[in-house]
Order: structure tokens, then C-alpha cells, then sequence
């Protein structure tokens, strides 16, 4: 996790926070504060403002940094996104980030085709998985059934799910059972 935080009392004990929190929920995280340090604070000569004296543990802090505190949004806007674009490409794998890329406008390309034969009424559309639209009339699923047997039998003669069978028969108040009777 990037932290940022001011750099005051709560803000520098602020990972040890988060990390205590998540931890009662068994989350074990590495929590790196990215901004604001105090060799930023003396690097970017930041404008302090009083330590907040009314925070429990504004003693410590003013033990070890003084009576001064200082605000995150004191830092430019150009320098914060320079440290955060810095600290996440610190942490991530560009090459796993191109490949999902890839793979995502890969995905996109063969859904649109998808819609596109979809809208356009193409029949005999197979993707992927290798179905087919299905576009089986109630008499042929109930020919098919009493030919095979079975459910699964027809699914499969059909190229279609059980469910498929089921729906079509429902839609015309029939089941699977009554057709296999007759």
C-alpha cells in the first residue's frame, strides 16, 4: 500500500495505524509511506505550521522533529504525481501490465465481433467455445429428444446446454418428462 500523509503526529504514526488495522482482519500488507517525509519537507523547504499540541501523540513527534508540522498538499501538484508514478512503477510488473493489456483489447476485439454478428443476424456465428447461436424450434427439440432419450442425449445432438432444452419446452408449458411420455 502507498501511504501519503501529512507529517504531523497522526500522519507519521499513520502506517503503523493501518497496519495494526488490518492485521485484526488477518491482513498481513506492507504499507510504504511515499509522501510526506521530512527530507521532503527539507528538500521542497516547506512552509511549516504549529505542531497540533492537542493530539495524544504530538510529544513524541515534537521530541524528535520540533514544534513544526507540515501538510501534504504543500507539495506542488507536479512533484506529488512524480513521487506516486515513481513509487508504482517501484512495485509493478509492466511487462504482466502490457500482456493484460494485450490480452484485454484481444478479448474486446472478438466481443465486438460478437455484437456486431449479433445485431447483423449472421447465423452459424461459433465463438470460442464453440457453440452455436441456438435457433432450434420446439419440435425440434421434442423430435430430438424422443430420438436420443434423454436430455443429455438431445443437449448434446443439439449443441446445447440442458437448460436450453428445458426453456424451450417450458416456454411452449411442456416438460421433458411429457415429451419422453408420448
Amino acid at each position: 500500500m502507498l501511504y501519503l500523509g501529512d507529517h504531523d503526529a497522526s500522519g507519521e504514526d499513520m502506517v503503523r495505524d493501518i497496519r495494526e488495522r488490518l492485521a485484526m482482519f488477518g491482513v498481513e500488507l506492507i504499507v510504504n509511506k511515499i509522501a510526506l517525509t521530512f527530507e521532503q519537507v527539507k528538500q521542497y523547504n516547506l512552509v511549516p505550521n504549529p505542531a497540533k499540541l492537542t493530539d495524544t501523540r504530538s510529544k513524541a513527534y515534537i521530541e524528535k522533529f520540533g514544534n513544526e508540522s507540515w501538510e501534504l498538499d504543500a507539495l506542488p501538484p507536479d512533484v506529488l504525481h512524480q513521487l506516486i508514478e515513481r513509487a508504482i512503477l517501484q512495485v509493478l510488473d509492466v511487462k504482466k501490465m502490457k500482456e493484460i493489456i494485450t490480452k484485454e483489447e484481444s478479448d474486446k476485439d472478438v466481443l465486438t465481433k460478437i455484437v456486431d454478428d449479433i445485431v447483423q443476424g449472421k447465423s452459424g456465428y461459433t465463438h470460442k467455445l464453440g457453440r452455436k447461436p441456438l435457433e432450434h424450434s420446439v419440435i425440434n427439440v421434442c423430435d430430438t429428444l424422443l430420438s436420443t432419450h434423454s436430455i443429455g442425449g438431445a443437449a448434446k445432438e443439439l449443441n446445447c446446454s440442458r437448460g436450453y432444452i428445458y426453456k424451450i419446452l417450458k416456454q411452449q408449458g411442456m416438460t421433458p418428462k411429457e415429451v419422453l411420455a408420448k
